[in-house]
């Protein structure tokens, strides 16, 4: 169904994915009955972690279905899903497969529910859920799940529509070594290109010709294939509109991060009711303590480490001269501990 006045469409206008005024009505989707083999977990390229339930074949709308996204740790508790379950299987919108229900009448006995890994399953960095939402996230910076698709991000059709990189091509350019980073696909020479596997001379000729084009494809797509959340097409349209250069959308980026850390630990401080108070930590290279031994002292609100201080000369443990910003009694490894005078700028701690 679509608006005819062309007036009033462009008053509704667009998102990046559709238009606001015209809508398409479809069938009631078709709904089957499948067995799940498997729940399998998948890094996206932001370090989200997202479990896929492989299934029993089943013929949808045209097409065999294997596979059914199951988004969150959250959807999978709410429908109580096991691998072994009977579940019913529709396409969404006749093109997602998606999991309706689980027929509880068919479970098998020895099923048991399914819990989200702890750890990445490509890298093995810890994961964290995030604050706001049920999504969980691997922390690990050289992820090869989000580097391979950040840089197949960076070259699809709606970022740097670099023709020819697909996610196939980018395996191959990590595997080899010939890229780590969406910026190494800017020094890449043919010649180790049409040595890879499925690749000639004139393959990657094409290419390095796909590559140079895209220099040309603006600071918008730019911004697009930066990756950065909450940035598509759309956003980095208005950012490269409004600030014109990337230094200057660099340097809001930088603010609003800085500010979002602020304000989440004073968020967090406010929660806990323990604002204004300070924590010392001592750290020693071994557990006797002599004239000789250097130390850190680390001056922090709830565990976290503002300063790191090496005072120049050390005395005995009883009297210990150092550098820190606070005095009180603090509890160091299960020590308990008395800053006991301040002189000139410098402190003596006592053991209590």
């Amino acid at each position: 169904i679509k608006i005819n006045d062309l007036t009033q469409r462009q008053y509704l206008g667009s998102t990046a994915k559709f238009p606001r005024w015209a809508v398409a009505y479809k069938y009631p989707p078709e709904k089957k009955e499948s067995r799940v083999r498997d729940i399998v977990v998948q890094v996206g390229r932001t370090g989200v972690l997202t479990p896929k339930a492989v299934i029993d074949p089943v013929r949808l709308a045209g097409t065999t279905v294997t596979n059914a996204t199951l988004h969150n740790q959250d959807f999978i508790d709410n429908l109580d899903l096991r691998i072994g379950d009977t579940v019913l299987v529709q396409k969404a919108g006749e093109i997602i497969p998606e999991i309706l229900s689980v027929v509880r009448e068919k479970r098998p006995e020895g099923t048991v529910p399914f819990h989200m890994p702890d750890t990445c399953p490509e890298c093995g960095a810890p994961v964290v859920r995030d604050p706001d939402g049920a999504a969980l996230r691997c922390t690990g910076a050289e992820c090869p799940a989000q580097r391979l698709r950040n840089i197949a991000h960076f070259a699809s059709r709606e970022a740097m529509d670099i023709d020819g990189l697909g996610i196939s091509l980018c395996q191959s350019l990590i595997g080899s070594g010939l890229v780590r980073s969406p910026a190494e696909l800017y020094s890449l020479e043919p010649q180790a290109v049409a040595a890879l596997d499925h690749m000639g001379k004139k393959s990657a000729e094409n290419l390095i010709a796909a590559i140079e084009k895209s220099k040309d494809a603006g600071m918008a797509r730019l911004l697009c294939a930066f990756g950065i959340r909450q940035v598509g097409q759309k956003a980095a349209k208005v950012l490269a509109m409004h600030f014109g250069t990337l230094t200057a959308v660099a340097l809001l980026l930088v603010i609003i991060a800085v500010l979002a850390v602020l304000i989440s630990w004073l968020l967090r401080s406010a929660a806990k009711g323990d604002m204004g108070k300070s924590k010392l930590f001592l750290r020693q290279k071994d557990e006797l303590c002599d004239q000789q031994q250097d130390m850190q002292v680390f001056v922090g609100h709830e565990g976290k480490t503002l300063s790191v201080l090496r005072p120049s000369g050390i005395g005995d443990f009883d009297g210990m001269r150092l550098n820190v910003v606070t005095e009180g009694e603090f509890i160091e490894n299960g020590t308990p501990i008395r800053i006991v005078r301040v002189e000139g700028g410098k402190i003596v701690v006592k053991a209590m």
